[in-house]
């Protein structure tokens, strides 16, 4: 017997190894390099990528690999990015021909296996570069993967680099709008409806011959690569989810009608207006809300600055005619990418947070933070623009019933649902099968149960069905003076239709108090103490379960006791001063309260101190579910007086 219980340990621990798969890392020492980056610190790999493209999957298509960089260790979850991958593609050759092209790239999405808010972009083109990024919570770490290196990788922090392409800086060059006086943006909390819906970008891209002659046939793979990359920071800002319908490249610029031919020492303005023309008269067919010029096109300015990139105006993702941006070749051009992309959605120069500095924002001119982030002025400003113009295609989430009993079988059907783009996951429901658009469900227990999609990105919204008997939970207060009504209300989600009510009062000691049938319960409290205010609700499909909620009833006259509830306590203690300021914000020695700092102790009969804790007249909390039950004293210094405001606290089990 002993035996087989070692072999199923065993057996555990090489399933386990089996699933995380260490990608094969060297760090190579006097390596030269043709295209570097200006860092304090990096190091140069060469990663074994076939160790990655070969890594095991799960069912799900999950693939977990440990990579080791700069001595760290980081456990990495990745999904093929399939959407962006099997992107059509094309290019045109030196005779003007244009021909289907096959990308040799797989895209990654993920994330650390620790935190699922670190996401990592990874691409591998040729089955050989490996490029992309690993948020490491408060910086990025680069990989870049070169093959004019010859296939060795730069590895480096983003908070490191002194300046990027041998010293080069780099400019935007959308023209800035003329500012608008007292004008008004919503606040930047107010995420409209990102959190629920999922908007689907679609992307066209092209590339010069310029871009060409630096990338040679791996363009396409590099621009999709880019694209990747971006598509994170958008995913986890704006629950945006990448399309790409369409990439191209030009081979030569010496076929006829070849549209990229201006220089760019006026920061790209002619080259943007040629991209504007040509794809308006030619490419009007791709679907498509933006449309992307990656170019190979250098200038250096009298002052040292370089064009980084250019968009064709700000706010300019309204429609086809008027959504182009250009990008011009660098190490990480995915920030400039991602730069006039925010141009095109309305960002602003003028919402820059920190700019000159390593903490700077995305619409910031010049060097960006790491991880980047788009400041709360931004967030409004592109919010606004894409929730109000309705320009990018929402997906929605429905089901074939809103209403059923446990253990039914529901299907949800996600629209528009381009092949690939999302996985299904349900709770507290089980997932039976998938077909095409639509995923079947098999509920489990009362309550609202939600289905979720989900991009290899991280964008994600749920739709959802009401399942069995009510659930209610109880709005109301959870103390109050001897004096008046208390009212409370059943809280519930109403496609579950409840058709009757039964509230209790139960005083402590006492009989049970009965309420009316009906969603609400009025309560005269007279006498001071602890309460259970109790409710449960039926439907068609019988009486759901008895919803507790406790409640103090404190003496109006004794300040005390309306600062500590509830009293007895079980698993928390809370220390509220709002009550006593809603009586003229006066509290111990008349001072406002928001004047005092306090000193909060809780001591135990023996005067031991067992908790504490300080201040400013905000709302406090003390866990004493790990002290045993009995009699203990709270004491409130506001640091004025010498005595302490002392009230009496049970804690009971």
């Amino acid at each position: 017997m002993k035996t087989f219980n070692l072999c199923i340990v065993l057996l555990c621990i090489s399933t386990f190894a089996f699933a995380q798969t260490r990608v094969d890392i060297g760090e190579i020492y006097g390596a030269q390099l043709k295209k570097t980056v200006q860092t304090t610190n990096k190091k140069i790999y060469r990663i074994n990528a076939k160790s990655l493209l070969n890594a095991p999957k799960s069912d799900g298509n999950l693939v977990e690999v440990k990579m080791t960089l700069f001595n760290q260790d980081y456990d990495i979850e990745l999904t093929e990015n399939t959407v962006l991958q099997n992107t059509p593609s094309f290019y045109t050759d030196e005779n003007g021909i244009r021909h289907q092209d096959y990308p040799n790239i797989k895209l990654y999405a993920g994330h650390l296996k620790s935190d699922s808010s670190k996401y990592v972009r990874f691409s591998i083109i040729d089955e050989r570069y490996l490029n992309g990024y690993i948020n490491v919570g408060d910086d990025f770490l680069y990989l870049s993967s070169l093959a004019e290196n010859n296939g060795n990788t730069i590895a480096y922090y983003g908070n490191d680099v002194i300046s990027s392409d041998s010293g080069e800086h780099w400019l935007c060059g959308t023209p800035e709008p003329d500012l608008v006086e007292n004008e008004l943006l919503p606040l930047a909390t107010e995420l409209y409806d990102f959190e629920s819906v999922i908007r689907i970008m679609k992307i066209a891209a092209d590339a010069d011959a310029d871009f060409f002659n630096i990338h040679g046939n791996s363009t396409n793979a590099q621009i999709l690569s880019a694209i990747n990359e971006i598509e994170g920071l958008y995913a986890h800002t704006f629950n945006i989810a990448f399309q790409v319908t369409n990439v191209h490249y030009f081979q030569s610029a010496n076929v006829t009608g070849y549209p990229y031919t201006a220089n760019i020492s006026d920061g790209g303005k002619v080259l943007v207006t040629q991209m504007k023309n040509y794809w308006n008269s030619n490419s009007s067919n791709i679907d498509r809300n933006v449309a992307m010029l990656f170019s190979g096109k250098s200038y250096t300015y009298e002052n040292g600055l370089s064009p980084a990139g250019i968009a064709c105006a700000i706010g300019g993702m309204a429609n086809k005619s008027t959504s182009y941006m250009i990008t011009f070749n660098r190490i990480g051009m995915f920030l400039t990418t991602a730069h006039e992309l925010g141009h095109l959605c309305n960002g602003k120069h003028e919402d820059c947070q920190y700019g000159g500095t390593t903490t700077a924002s995305v619409m910031c001119q010049g060097t960006k933070k790491n991880p980047p982030y788009f400041s709360n002025a931004s967030i409004a400003r592109i919010g606004q623009h894409i929730y109000s113009n309705n320009y990018l295609q929402k997906v929605s989430v429905t089901s074939n019933s809103s209403f059923v009993n446990n253990s039914t079988n529901v299907t949800f059907t996600a629209s528009p649902f381009p092949a690939g783009m999302f996985t299904w996951s349900g709770h507290p429901m089980d997932l039976v099968s998938t077909s095409g658009a639509s995923a079947t469900f098999k509920t489990g227990r009362d309550g609202t149960s939600y289905a979720t999609i989900k991009t290899a990105s991280g964008a994600s919204m749920s739709g959802s069905v009401y399942v069995g008997k009510p659930v209610i939970t109880i709005e109301g207060p959870n103390r109050t003076p001897n004096t008046g009504y208390a009212k409370y209300r059943a809280e519930y989600d109403g496609r579950c239709s409840p058709t009757s009510f039964e509230w209790i009062l139960n005083p402590q000691g006492n009989n049970s108090v009965y309420g009316a049938n009906t969603s609400t319960f009025d309560i005269a409290f007279y006498q001071t103490g602890s309460y259970q205010i109790v409710v449960r609700a039926a439907n068609k499909y019988g009486m759901g379960e008895y919803t507790v909620s406790g409640v103090t009833v404190y003496d109006a006259n004794n300040s005390a006791a309306m600062i500590a509830y509830p009293n007895p306590a079980n698993q928390t203690l809370y220390v509220d001063f709002s009550s006593v300021g809603e009586q003229q914000a006066k509290a111990i020695n008349s001072v406002p309260v928001q004047q005092k700092q306090y000193d909060i102790r809780l001591f135990n009969l023996q005067g031991s101190l067992v908790r504490s804790v300080q201040s400013k007249g905000e709302q406090i909390s003390f866990d004493v579910s790990g002290l045993p039950g009995g009699n203990y004293f709270l004491h409130i210094y506001d640091g004025e007086s010498q005595k302490p405001l002392v009230q009496q606290i049970v804690i009971k089990h």
